[in-house]
């Protein structure tokens, strides 16, 4: 980023990379194929439903994790989320973020994990 700005910097510039450099130590880009999740929850909900949730994690596992966990019953209290739930076909229910552009799957720690 530093070298993309080139010199000198603007008073913007300056106070831009000041004020993101307190905030991270090292940004690194992982290819989706190496970073799975983050892959999958970039995509929109069909997109990732029909291609990038992997074979080994059905959506009915999300499904029963998102029922099970705690934290989860807190986001449903959140107002900054906007939480959906959609009816799977297996009778289950999945829950979704519509806050951002694309929605995105409540992933629970124990599928982190």
């Amino acid at each position: 980023l530093v070298h993309a700005l080139g010199k000198p910097w603007s008073v913007w510039q300056a106070q831009h990379l000041f004020f993101v450099a307190k905030f991270t130590s090292c940004i690194e880009y992982l290819p989706g194929a190496s970073n799975a999740v983050a892959d999958v929850l970039s995509r929109d909900f069909q997109a990732a439903m029909a291609v990038y949730v992997p074979n080994t994690i059905s959506i009915d596992v999300f499904a029963q994790e998102q029922s099970k966990c705690s934290k989860v019953r807190q986001l449903l209290q959140s107002t900054s989320l906007k939480i959906a739930s959609r009816n799977l076909p297996s009778g289950l229910t999945l829950l979704t973020d519509l806050s951002t552009a694309n929605p995105r799957i409540l992933v629970t720690r124990s599928l982190c994990d």
